[in-house]
């Protein structure tokens, strides 16, 4: 849901429409991360758009770019030099807070320069400003920074990452995790047609403890807490309402 006072239009929700049915068919992260880009940036117009994944424990981390270009061969060693004095890093890593945000919600522009260095990425590529999302439900820390040599961000732009940003997420964790076993899938079908752990027990032959056992499996796989974001995630891949018949 929009902001009080921020204006979606429908061309924006069909366009969000179109790009999560889009990433939930891709076949594989690679192809993922592609979509995810070029569909956020047909949602948010700008220069650059990178897909960064942060393993917190390790350290380790991952970035995609559209334009590819971007990233030249220093990027990930010149971005983790800057992490501790970056805003918007700063909140996400620390806090969790994937919501929509921009690096004018924490400093001003001019304080931002002060801070940054000839080495930086801001510097190497010349950038004014990013706007950036994280996926929620991650083990790791994944989201998307969109930046501009220009153009500042405003609410609309905001309102509709966090409308496409739990989405993204589902998409996300339904491919990284691999597919679900046949049988697996066969009991999320059921809690997505609004079944209890006994009636699903009785409608394969199963144990009852058997289907909590799947279901605890098929949590874990999605990245998901619950029978609800199960069966959502479920109905994003494969594109279909709850409970459809299969």
């Amino acid at each position: 849901m929009a902001p009080a006072g921020v204006s979606v239009t429908a061309a924006d929700l069909d366009t969000v429409l179109r790009v999560v049915h889009d990433c939930a068919e891709a076949p594989d992260l690679a192809s993922l991360r592609e979509r995810m880009l070029l569909g956020v940036r047909s949602l948010v117009p700008c220069d650059v758009a990178i897909l960064n994944e942060v393993d917190p424990r390790t350290g380790h981390w991952d970035v995609s770019g559209d334009p590819a270009d971007v990233l030249f061969p220093e990027y990930v060693e010149v971005l983790l030099r800057h992490t501790e004095r970056h805003p918007l890093m700063r909140h996400q890593l620390r806090t969790g807070d994937g919501r929509a945000r921009t690096i004018s919600d924490f400093t001003t522009r001019r304080g931002f320069l002060r801070q940054d260095t000839e080495d930086s990425v801001y510097s190497r590529i010349g950038l004014e400003d990013t706007l950036a999302i994280a996926f929620p439900g991650m083990h790791d820390v994944v989201g998307i920074a969109l930046s501009d040599r220009w153009e500042r961000f405003g609410d609309r732009d905001r309102a509709v990452l966090d409308l496409i940003r739990p989405h993204l997420g589902l998409a996300w964790r339904a491919v990284s995790a691999g597919p679900l076993t046949p049988r697996e899938l066969e009991v999320l079908r059921l809690v997505a047609d609004g079944r209890t752990d006994g009636q699903i027990a009785t409608a394969l032959r199963i144990r009852r403890r058997t289907v909590s056992k799947h279901l605890e499996h098929v949590y874990e796989k999605l990245g998901v807490q619950s029978r609800t974001a199960a069966a959502h995630a479920l109905a994003i891949h494969l594109d279909a309402p709850f409970g459809a018949p299969r």
